[in-house]
């Protein structure tokens, strides 16, 4: 797969894109198999759940951001609920991006528990209010260096363009709904999503799981996300694993 920009678009520009927090650059996740049958029922031990996201810069490298979580999951009403924390924290970017990377190496995610399963162990919806701030600060920053940069005229366009968007999707990410209890093996699923110009762009997304335990509970789950529009292609690779505390 590969990830394509316009000639105009200054390398680092994309870079800042692969370090905005994913409410702000991830597209919504798909259902791609049906949900297994039966109750759900997790073990009450503490795990750890650590996400990783990869994004390909231009240049041939990339932004790694690792985030493990000490969670929970306790019955509660019809479903259950997740108790987390955050316990560590790894981004790997190019030195050009520093700057960049601090922020989401500090980032908090404070609001991102509790979250909550219904009693099939799909995720039930629900935002990350520090996401927004998060966001905010990233886009004042990338603006600031912007107006520090000497830019040709039509550049300097192209790249407050590219920020505004990020602006206007805040809030987009979605974790897969059947994360904490997938359904095993590979699945692909595809969908044609409207251009304002009235074009139309295409959204793929692969994914690979793998359980544990009768429960079905996720052992590891991985998606990949190919946007193409209008021969713009973006890839962003994402993994999750549940594992013990030790």
């Amino acid at each position: 797969m590969t990830r394509r920009f316009g000639r105009s678009c200054p390398a680092w520009l994309a870079g800042a894109a692969a370090l905005m927090p994913l409410a702000a650059h991830s597209e919504p996740s798909m259902q791609t198999a049906a949900q297994p049958a039966g109750l759900f029922q997790p073990p009450q031990s503490p795990m750890l759940l650590t996400r990783t996201l990869r994004r390909p810069l231009p240049d041939g490298k990339q932004v790694l951001t690792r985030r493990s979580y000490e969670v929970h999951i306790v019955p509660e009403s019809n479903g259950f609920r997740i108790d987390g924390k955050l316990v560590d924290v790894v981004v790997e970017a190019p030195r050009k991006l520093q700057a960049l990377a601090d922020i989401e190496r500090n980032r908090p995610d404070k609001g991102m528990f509790p979250m909550r399963l219904d009693a099939n162990g799909m995720l039930l919806p629900g935002g990350d209010p520090q996401s927004g701030e998060a966001v905010k600060k990233a886009i004042a920053l990338v603006s600031q260096e912007l107006g520090a940069m000497k830019l040709a005229a039509f550049d300097m366009l192209q790249a407050q363009a590219f920020v505004s968007q990020f602006r206007q999707r805040q809030g987009l990410s979605q974790w897969p709904a059947d994360l904490f209890r997938p359904v095993p093996g590979q699945h692909r699923e595809t969908r044609t999503i409207p251009l304002p110009n009235g074009a139309r762009g295409h959204v793929a997304v692969d994914t690979d799981a793998t359980t544990q335990g009768p429960a079905g509970l996720l052992s590891s789950f991985t998606r990949t996300v190919t946007t193409d529009l209008e021969g713009d292609a973006r890839v962003t690779y994402e993994s999750w694993t549940l594992t013990e505390t030790h």
